[in-house]
């Protein structure tokens, strides 16, 4: 769904250019100008963002569990964990994201691959919890 969402964003911007492009090329109104300078910088960032991409790893270290992202990252350490849980508590297979629950609250990881329910045992294997159920 992101790809389909960045083509999505490349089509209309790229659109937007034709349109005000050539208008501000020939008529050289001030308005005209500015928008399609506007409009290519919306393209490029466009462009550099789908090719550069959100790169998200979760790497499970011994004693912590690090979430690699481009803004804010995110270290939890393995002692802090109490458990691990899915948006849909008691069902896995429906969940979206992953639920990490630690001493100082909750910390939702963002949609990964494998899915929760792949991820979810491997996850509660690794810290030496359970499904923590809801009260």
């Amino acid at each position: 769904m992101a790809r389909s969402f960045w083509v999505l964003q490349l089509v209309i911007w790229a659109t937007q250019l034709l349109l005000w492009g050539p208008q501000a090329l020939t008529e050289r109104e001030p308005l005209q100008i500015v928008m399609a300078i506007f409009t290519t910088v919306g393209l490029a960032a466009a462009v550099w963002m789908g090719l550069t991409g959100a790169r998200i790893e979760l790497l499970v270290h011994e004693d912590s569990l690090e979430l690699r992202r481009r803004f804010r990252p995110l270290t939890v350490a393995r002692a802090d964990v109490i458990g691990f849980k899915g948006n849909v508590s008691g069902r896995p297979s429906w969940s979206e994201y992953v639920i990490i629950e630690t001493r100082s609250g909750e910390v939702r990881l963002p949609a990964l691959k494998p899915s929760p329910s792949v991820l979810l045992p491997r996850l509660q294997r690794w810290a030496g919890v359970d499904e923590k159920p809801d009260p």
